[in-house]
């Protein structure tokens, strides 16, 4: 069974655009932002109109209209879960709600501890105390419901509350999903998490045997790091600016631009340039081309200009594993090419499509949200329902210190501090 859990919607949910397949989808509370009954009766038309076989929602403390509220209507398929279970393929799933009002009688302990054996998948809107429940140095999780929770020890516990908390862990037999979509300034949407219950059942039948395999291999890259450490091979600019103050990714982006860029500071005219465009496979001009490059100016974390002839590269830069942003790289390309496009000659572009998206993550395990690329809501229904080209992905583990070691063959052999600075920037990349 493929279960889709999102949560922490607030009244986002019509952005979250398509929706990876499962047999169950579930809604963990906070499906609005005000509490008003015109936000969830927007969200239960949404959500009964999903196609998925069963779909289920609790309340949570964002959802004041919800409490004490007999819903009717809803299809056969579609369950709120108010202190009440369903069975579904011979799978129990439970839900508990959150309202400020049981909060402050007591009465949201007292539910917690009438959570029934037997059950399979349990839903909450708040977390179990310790797990996933952390923002900045404090724990918001119940106590109650760890208490319970460790009782009853269902297979999957999905909930949210907690933006700041987003993850997945296994814990004692239970996997636990923390799965609110809103970061913690309610700017953009995470992804949903998407859980193979089989899978998992698998997985943590041989998750001791797996520890037990990898523990010498473990010890063995543990004292290889030790050694490494001790000889000072970790030691560099980068390594040590980020344990003061962290290289957030406006930094690292402003690093790119200082290679990218003609700076006089590294003396090296467009050699960094021309072999980025190399790399992505932009066709360059054999004239003298005209670029301005900007960093963190406007949305776009990087961004190519080239003015004669016209094109862009647009670079978007993940690499502290940032979520995308509903419909980001669409609005991308149509703020910066397409509008551009529109403006110039339509016979040229049709022969020098030179428009490329670059979508930069840390490791290979980063992938685009296809949210990202579809077309938002307020834009003209003519153009493309999704991003008409097909963004290249690049890596900071192994595209970066590709592009940087052939732009090192082009160095002049005595300019060792700019080698230097590369070689370190390189090492640090490679651990991201």
């Amino acid at each position: 069974m493929n279960i889709l859990h999102l949560s922490d919607t607030h009244g986002a949910h019509r952005s979250l655009g398509s929706l990876p397949e499962a047999d169950v989808i579930v809604h963990s509370g906070d499906i609005a932002m005000n509490g008003s009954s015109s936000e969830v009766l927007d969200f239960m038309r949404w959500f009964s109109a999903l196609p998925y076989a069963h779909k289920i929602f609790v309340a949570g403390n964002h959802d004041a209209c919800l409490y004490g509220a007999v819903i009717d209507g809803l299809d056969s398929n579609c369950h709120y879960l108010c202190n009440s279970s369903v069975e579904i393929d011979g799978v129990t799933f439970y839900g508990v709600p959150m309202f400020m009002e049981d909060c402050s009688s007591g009465l949201q302990k007292e539910f917690y501890e009438m959570i029934p054996d037997g059950v399979d998948v349990l839903i909450t809107h708040a977390p179990p105390y310790g797990i996933l429940d952390r923002d900045g140095s404090i724990h918001y999780g119940s106590n109650e419901l760890l208490s319970r929770v460790k009782a009853v020890r269902p297979r999957i516990h999905l909930f949210g509350h907690i933006h700041k908390a987003n993850g997945l862990e296994e814990r004692g037999g239970t996997v636990f999903s923390n799965a609110a979509m809103m970061d913690e300034h309610y700017g953009m949407l995470l992804e949903p998490h998407l859980i193979n219950l089989q899978i998992m059942e698998e997985k943590l039948e041989k998750y001791q045997t797996t520890i037990d395999l990898c523990s010498s291999i473990m010890k063995k890259i543990k004292a290889e790091r030790m050694s490494n450490t001790k000889m000072g091979k970790y030691v560099n600019v980068f390594s040590l600016w980020n344990e003061f103050s962290g290289i957030s990714e406006p930094i690292h982006s402003r690093i790119l631009h200082f290679f990218l860029s003609d700076n006089p500071m590294h003396g090296q005219g467009k050699l960094f340039l021309s072999a980025f465009l190399e790399y992505i496979g932009f066709e360059q001009d054999k004239g003298n081309e005209e670029w301005i490059i900007t960093a963190e100016e406007g949305r776009v974390d990087v961004l190519l200009r080239r003015l004669n002839p016209l094109g862009a590269v647009i670079i978007e830069n993940k690499s502290n594993w940032a979520g995308d942003q509903p419909n980001q790289l669409y609005r991308y390309w149509y703020e910066n090419i397409h509008k551009r496009k529109e403006d110039s000659d339509t016979d040229y572009y049709s022969k020098h499509p030179e428009y490329k998206i670059v979508y930069l993550v840390p490791d290979e395990t980063k992938h685009i949200n296809s949210n990202s690329t579809s077309r938002p809501v307020d834009y003209p229904e003519d153009l493309p329902e999704e991003l008409p080209m097909k963004p290249k992905v690049m890596t900071f583990h192994t595209d970066i210190p590709k592009w940087l070691g052939e732009c090192m063959k082009g160095l002049p052999a005595e300019n060792t501090p700019l080698r230097n600075l590369i070689a370190q920037y390189i090492e640090y990349c490679k651990q991201l």
